[in-house]
């Protein structure tokens, strides 16, 4: 059988026909709409009506606090149209096929628990980086989803307090692959628009001193976070995912960027390091994971 997965990300919506064991088909990415909730709707069907006859349902990731086992947004993330609504509810007055939704981050943490990089670790937790800064927590072998479907909202954390507290402050601004890119064009004079992740690892990769000073100090920034979670969660293994996440160079800064931490801290009172690895599947966790819930839920 197969099924339709869309990954809806901050900046673009990607999707592919997937079975259970592999990607069949992908599609091209496209560009989230920011402003327009008919215009993200009519793009979410378009995508359905190229797929309609060969699918058994339509599995989506996507950013914000979802209730998944209605497919309703407390809030969409980036997305401000996705506050308050109910994307099933809205999707099946067009799509005629079981539909779900789960948080993105947690779907990155169960593609990993599936198949990945979270198999046979009972405590864990999954940091997707990207528009925003997203997670899922792995306890007991079990995707956690917290009191309020709000668990692995890591991006929430406070990352930097001298002052009354404004959003500036949370992990999310200082970690996202964007926060990345501003720090190096701040430093080299340049325009935003003038490089990406790719162009940037390109001149990392080739050793360029500054590139390397820019990598080195947003790693020191995910290192705080890294030790917050750590000092609640006592876990065993951390993969990231998203844009980075296929960058060798950057697990290695990361992890060089932990063990000068840890040598910092009072062996007294400090907690185990945990293992930093790279997410399995990259950028496909969350198409992956996607499906699983869906398979999942269908199958109860």
């Amino acid at each position: 059988m197969s099924y339709l997965a869309i990954d809806i990300g901050g900046s673009s919506i990607k999707y592919a026909l997937m079975n259970d064991r592999e990607i069949l088909d992908r599609g091209d990415k496209i560009k989230t709409p920011r402003e327009d909730l008919d215009a993200f709707l009519n793009i979410l069907f378009g995508i359905y009506d190229r797929y309609e006859s060969k699918i058994e349902g339509v599995a989506i990731s996507a950013p914000g606090r979802i209730d998944s086992s209605t497919g309703y947004f407390y809030h969409g993330g980036a997305l401000r149209y996705l506050y308050h609504v109910n994307l099933i509810e809205l999707l099946s007055s067009h799509m005629h096929h079981p539909i779900t939704v789960e948080n993105d981050g947690k779907c990155a943490a169960l593609a990993e628990l599936w198949r990945g990089s979270m198999m046979n670790v009972e405590n864990g937790i999954v940091i997707a980086i990207g528009t925003g800064v997203g997670g899922g927590v792995i306890i007991n072998h079990q995707l956690y989803r917290g009191s309020h479907s709000s668990a692995g909202e890591i991006g929430n954390m406070i990352a930097f307090m001298k002052e009354p507290f404004s959003p500036d402050h949370t992990w999310v601004n200082l970690s996202r692959s964007h926060s990345l890119l501003d720090m190096y064009t701040d430093r080299m004079g340049l325009a935003r628009d003038e490089i990406g992740g790719k162009w940037f690892f390109q001149r990392a990769n080739r050793k360029d001193p500054d590139a390397l000073a820019v990598l080195r100090e947003y790693c020191t920034y995910l290192t705080n976070g890294i030790l917050s979670i750590q000092a609640v969660l006592d876990i065993e293994r951390i993969a990231i995912g998203g844009g980075y996440s296929k960058e060798t160079l950057f697990l290695e800064y990361l992890n060089q960027s932990l063990e000068g931490s840890y040598a910092k801290i009072d062996p007294h009172y400090a907690v185990e390091k945990p293992e930093v690895v790279l997410c399995t599947f990259g950028n496909d966790s969350n198409l992956i994971g996607a499906l699983y819930y869906h398979l999942q839920q269908v199958s109860h």
